[in-house]
């Protein structure tokens, strides 16, 4: 046992120290993003593309605005002009970024994976904004994709924002390394291939975004970085940080999957701002 009367021995250093949260999540009384609702509250839901890499040449979303219960039905006409800036690339700033081109929220003439978000369908209940997306029709021209990194290398871009397919780039340049490696009797390349990485916590990500007075954004969010996340959102948003309140109660796993926020998180908090109502995403599976 450690000496709590010294003070030149921390108190808990060499100690076991015990969990208190335990018993809450494991008798079933743990509160998620889901376990909220906020009065007024609607229910998002995405299409998304079902093709790797393909021009998007109609959208025809009539249908799916006609149907009761349905609040709005938004394009990325509709979401992306609503942000003031660029999307950050969430690994490395701009290094991979065309400033002529924006990451946006939404897909905007072309899509890159099966997965992207195309339409944000915002409705009464999760069942009718669901049933809203089968009517969306999308008439998609394929194009072909990049299947394997080492095809990336040819420079040719995936999307239409990026100038090249460089994700993140890391520089060390110590005082007299490029001497160093010019000198050297033997110098080592080496290509290291890492595996795929699939994070899949108990918790899919989800959020609630509520717009106040004065443009005030408040935001539950399942977030491993509830910090980064109001930094993030104010810069995309244009606005002041202490105007984005961010709220991460319990949260079921991440593994990483939830320190950063995504595009289409971004654009369930602006279909809240145009309607002026809380907002509820819960991704599936």
């Amino acid at each position: 046992m450690a000496d709590q009367g010294s003070s030149s021995v921390p108190r808990f250093v060499g100690q076991s120290i015990g969990r208190k949260e335990n018993r809450r999540f494991l008798t079933g009384r743990g509160k998620y993003v889901d376990d909220h609702s906020v009065p007024g509250m609607l229910y998002a839901h995405f299409v998304r593309s079902p093709m790797a890499r393909a021009k998007i040449e109609k959208i025809d979303i009539s249908a799916a605005k006609a149907l009761p219960g349905v609040y709005g039905v938004f394009l990325a006409e509709d979401i992306n002009p609503t942000c003031k800036k660029p999307l950050p690339n969430i690994f490395a700033g701009d290094v991979a970024l065309d400033k002529s081109g924006i990451p946006t929220p939404l897909a905007e003439g072309e899509v890159g994976y099966v997965g992207d978000p195309v339409v944000i369908i915002v409705a009464e209940d999760r069942y009718i904004a669901e049933d809203a997306a089968d009517l969306v029709e999308i008439d998609y021209d394929p194009l072909d994709p990049i299947i394997e990194a080492a095809d990336a290398k040819n420079g040719k871009p995936c999307l239409p924002h990026l100038v090249n397919n460089v994700l993140s780039a890391t520089e060390m340049a110590l005082p007299g390394s490029n001497e160093a490696f010019e000198s050297a009797a033997t110098v080592v390349k080496k290509t290291i291939a890492a595996a795929r990485a699939a994070p899949s916590p108990m918790e899919t990500r989800s959020l609630i975004a509520t717009t106040g007075a004065h443009e005030q954004v408040e935001v539950y969010f399942a977030s491993q970085n509830p910090h980064h996340a109001r930094a993030y959102i104010a810069d995309v948003l244009g606005l002041s940080e202490n105007d984005v309140r961010v709220i991460s109660p319990d949260v079921g796993g991440g593994f990483g999957q939830k320190f950063f926020v995504h595009r289409d998180e971004i654009a369930v908090i602006q279909a809240s701002r145009i309607l002026g109502r809380p907002v509820k995403w819960v991704e599936d599976r």
